[in-house]
């Protein structure tokens, strides 16, 4: 049954060219009134983890898990690791949205605000928050890496987002990335956490949809354990300036 799930969903993908497909149905009070983000530099990865979930179950059953997914392994959990089929599909859903924020930074009482270079925030040392820090909501496009093997997936990332970043073709038709890593404070693991995906599961993420003067093709280029797994890519536009030097 899981394998004819699959089977159907691909053969939609295919029909729609990897265009117009959802796995899930997000409800309408997390699509609010955002405007598309259209930053003029390389933005730092904003990729938010928002569970697991199995195909055909409804939104109201995805699974964060604080307790177990943003948890690390425990030791007994990393004996078959090697073992674990490394193939899953990085997919894009263009036809619904879900919020997804930016985190700004003030300097201490001056109230003009830039976008953070650290999560968590970061200064001397200590961690700011309060009205020197805030967030800014943007449009956001839902991501499903889905595990469509016969075996258990392991993706593995840091605790303040997963590793997905955002690539376009530049004037020269080569793909460039317009996304980079937060820069994580010394005593924060870059890869401490981690989820096994089932057959027949799928992590659900959310990327900025951004929009500017340059049209172009983007693609989604998932890092784990190594390993770079890419979406097919998708039509959109960005600043021309977000590729950076």
């Amino acid at each position: 049954m899981l394998k004819l799930i699959i089977t159907s969903i691909l053969f939609v993908m295919t029909k729609l060219s990897f265009s117009q497909l959802s796995l899930v149905t997000i409800p309408d009070s997390l699509s609010k009134d955002l405007t598309y983000y259209s930053p003029n530099y390389r933005v730092k990865t904003k990729a938010t983890f928002r569970g697991t979930q199995k195909i055909e179950q409804p939104f109201d059953s995805l699974d964060y898990g604080e307790g177990s997914l943003l948890s690390p392994l425990r030791p007994w959990e990393t004996k078959d690791l090697n073992n674990l089929e490394r193939k899953v599909l990085i997919l894009w859903d263009s036809i619904q949205e879900w919020e997804c924020f930016e985190i700004m930074t003030s300097p201490k009482g001056k109230n003009k605000f830039t976008p953070a270079k650290y999560v968590p925030v970061y200064r001397d040392g200590a961690e700011i928050n309060g009205n020197e820090v805030k967030k800014v909501g943007y449009k956001g496009m839902p991501v499903y890496i889905l595990n469509n093997t016969d075996s258990n997936f392991l993706v593995s990332f840091p605790k303040f987002g997963m590793r997905i970043f955002q690539e376009a073709k530049d004037k020269q038709g080569q793909w460039r990335r317009i996304e980079e890593s937060y820069s994580l404070p010394k005593d924060v693991r870059s890869d401490g956490y981690h989820r096994v995906i089932r057959p027949g599961q799928y992590i659900l993420a959310t990327v900025f949809k951004y929009k500017g003067d340059y049209q172009t093709q983007l693609r989604l280029c998932l890092e784990t354990r190594g390993q770079k797994l890419y979406s097919q890519p998708f039509s959109g536009s960005i600043n021309y300036s977000q590729f950076g030097n």
